[in-house]
């Protein structure tokens, strides 16, 4: 049975515009309460349970809903597609005790066997907003759709400890490709090694990259998976040997612009390698690959629950610590996927 819904509903705003991700602290939102919101024709009301931490929502509109990731249960229908009690994950959720949905079926997926999964401790809801969620798609359906991962390849992974780097590890992993990747400090190494099982980590603050590179495989890498862009991509046009793949998905090295000034634009130093080695390279956005949820999950769910695919991530109680959370993300406070725990199911 669903739990009864209260009258006023706890909001997060955002409440001042933002020059650059490093500038924003905890008075840069709002907690308010609100009246709660009315469900019409066609509308569903969803109940909170997680939402994830990401820097996306300081694009949208100051004082408006802000809108991201999250996994939450339907407390409330006027829609044929969803039943009180589904539980359900998407891009839409807002950072709302109680987030009204007026396109439900556009923005959001029921997620099978969830509640099942949770209450035998096999798979924790907040699974779905890190390896089993937007990062764990992006890796997977970047190998499904131009990986072509055979066991015994070399892969690297740039950004390896990050929420996508760390699944795409996992996944090369259970493929059996020897893989490689890059960390910005010695904890995330050992992270890599002792919790991952990655083969090589490299500090790329303390290490020449393409030289560890260049040394572990002098015969080229098979694939190399891009999170940074930039030098990054430099690097694996350099270290990638003759027809082999670079998957490219984020440019995380923009994201340290902090406005104000123009960015400088970068110069890519060696993009003929392209056509000498006739290299595969290949973009994705898993924005344009929402409908891929129900097969991604069919899979992983049970990787996940028989201990094959782990999640690393840091759970925060409550709407009133996002503004302290997400001001200690961006000064780099924590490993793996940050999410706010709302409510228990």
């Amino acid at each position: 049975m669903a739990p009864t819904i209260p009258a006023t509903n706890t909001r997060v705003l955002r409440v001042k515009n933002v020059a650059g991700l490093h500038a924003v602290n905890e008075s840069y939102f709002s907690i308010e309460q609100t009246p709660k919101p009315e469900v019409h024709d066609g509308e569903i009301l969803v109940r909170s349970l997680y939402i994830g931490l990401d820097p996306c929502p300081l694009d949208q509109a100051v004082k408006e809903p802000l809108r991201g990731f999250g996994v939450g249960e339907v407390v409330e229908t006027k829609h044929t597609q969803f039943q009180v009690g589904d539980i359900v994950s998407g891009p839409s959720l807002t950072w709302d005790a109680y987030s009204l949905q007026k396109e439900p079926a556009k923005t959001l997926f029921i997620v099978p066997n969830a509640r099942q999964l949770a209450e035998q401790n096999k798979v924790p809801l907040s699974a779905y907003l890190g390896i089993l969620g937007m990062p764990g798609l992006t890796a997977w359906q970047s190998f499904q759709l131009y990986g072509d991962l055979k066991a015994g390849q070399t892969i690297f992974v740039s950004s390896a400890a990050g929420g996508v780097g760390q699944t795409a590890v996992q996944y090369a992993k259970l493929k059996g490709l020897k893989v490689i990747g890059s960390a910005g400090s010695d904890d995330k190494v050992e992270y890599l090694k002792k919790t991952l099982g990655i083969d090589h980590a490299i500090n790329y603050k303390t290490q020449d990259v393409k030289a560890e590179i260049q040394r572990l495989v002098p015969e080229g890498l098979d694939l190399y998976f891009d999170v940074v862009g930039q030098e990054s991509l430099d690097i694996a046009l350099e270290t990638t040997k003759r027809f082999g793949r670079i998957i490219t998905i984020g440019t995380v090295s923009n994201m340290n612009h902090d406005g104000g000034s123009p960015q400088t634009p970068y110069v890519h130093k060696n993009l003929h390698l392209i056509y000498v080695k006739e290299l595969r390279i290949h973009g994705l956005s898993a924005f344009n690959h929402f409908g891929v949820f129900p097969a991604f999950w069919t899979e992983t769910q049970s990787q996940f629950a028989a201990g094959l695919l782990q999640a690393t991530e840091v759970v925060e109680d409550g709407l009133v610590n996002v503004p302290k959370t997400f001001a200690k993300i961006l000064d780099g406070s924590y490993r793996g996927k940050v999410v706010i725990k709302v409510a228990d199911l």
